[in-house]
């Protein structure tokens, strides 16, 4: 009887969980975002074990822009895709907490259906968003390109001239602007 119970109970709690993050079918999802549609990504992207939070940490492998992403699934708190050219299967996850985001609205953010022009950015500026990192000079849309956006937790606007990362889950780093240029950039790697 004692097993059946618990058979019963996680049974339960299992169905609970499915409900709470269900699967978007295709009409139910905005114009933006086509199932089995290749999108390219617009910022670099830090993956630990093909895995992207949208809270944007800075350690794992590299998803360089403009990486094809073929979209195979979305789901309310998260999407998948393959990588095309490594044919690996991708997780994007988002916390609404940290970005203030829908899932729909962190795509929107991730992917687009064109690569992004980077001749728009000096040569410092492409050097360090192909390498997914930031560096003094940069403009904001360049530290975007090259680090995505900053969890909204940390920061609240874009029109601020502070913006907090997380490179893990214990140490951050500030980007501090003026006029629209990066002038200070601190810690870009975890304490040791």
């Amino acid at each position: 009887m004692r097993l059946f119970l618990k058979l019963l109970l996680i049974s339960a709690f299992s169905g609970v969980l499915i409900s709470c993050n269900p699967t978007f079918k295709p009409d139910e999802l905005p114009s933006s975002i086509e199932i089995g549609k290749t999108y390219y990504s617009q910022v670099a992207m830090h993956l630990e074990h093909g895995h992207f939070p949208a809270t944007n940490y800075g350690v794992g492998d590299l998803l360089p822009i403009n990486s094809s992403v073929k979209i195979i699934e979305v789901k309310k708190k998260y999407f998948t895709g393959i990588d095309v050219a490594s044919h690996k299967e991708l997780k994007f996850s988002n916390d609404p907490d940290h970005t203030h985001d829908t899932i729909f609205q962190a795509f929107d953010k991730l992917f687009g259906t064109e690569p992004l022009d980077l001749n728009k950015f000096d040569a410092l500026e492409q050097e360090n968003i192909k390498a997914g990192t930031v560096a003094k000079g940069m403009s904001k849309d360049a530290v975007l390109a090259a680090r995505g956006y900053p969890p909204a937790i940390g920061t609240p606007s874009l029109e601020g001239n502070r913006w907090k990362y997380w490179w893990n889950r214990w140490n951050n780093f500030s980007v501090v602007f003026e006029n629209g240029r990066a002038v200070e950039v601190t810690q870009l790697a975890p304490a040791s």
